[in-house]
């Protein structure tokens, strides 16, 4: 998976609800889809975002589009981004290490991939933060409004 980010103005956006349901528990989930200059982005962050807002985005590429899991707002000032879940990474490391001493018994494994799992999403909250950080240190975009 490749993360990156990118600055611009925001076009096309929209907003949809996601509902699903099984035995009488339902979930749903909000996305936020837009174009930065032409390159499409969703997120499941609850943003305020409008057509012509300069923005700098984070996150993951996927599919020909950027998944965005941080986003900071010139025009408006915000700043959205995942927060990092540190218990992700003491979790992790516990079940690699709790899978590690049972290896022996070939039941192992499952413990490992689940903590690897855990690392991973670690992993993707710390690069995210970390290029939308980077982004944030360069010169905003100039506005063409005057």
């Amino acid at each position: 998976m490749k993360y990156s980010s990118l600055s611009g103005t925001v076009s096309h956006v929209n907003q949809s609800t996601e509902i699903r349901g099984r035995g009488g528990r339902v979930r749903s989930d909000k996305w936020m889809s837009f174009r930065v200059d032409g390159t499409p982005v969703v997120t499941p962050i609850s943003a305020s975002v409008a057509d012509g807002d300069e923005v700098a985005v984070a996150g993951a590429s996927r599919n020909s589009e950027l998944v965005v899991m941080g986003m900071h707002n010139y025009t408006t000032g915000n700043t959205y981004r995942e927060p990092l879940k540190n218990w992700l990474l003491v979790v992790g490391g516990a079940f690699v290490l709790l899978g590690l001493s049972l290896l022996k018994f070939l039941i192992g494994i499952f413990p490992i991939l689940l903590g690897a799992y855990f690392l991973f999403l670690y992993n993707m909250g710390r690069k995210t933060n970390a290029l939308l950080d980077e982004a944030l240190l360069q010169k905003p975009p100039k506005s063409t409004s005057e």
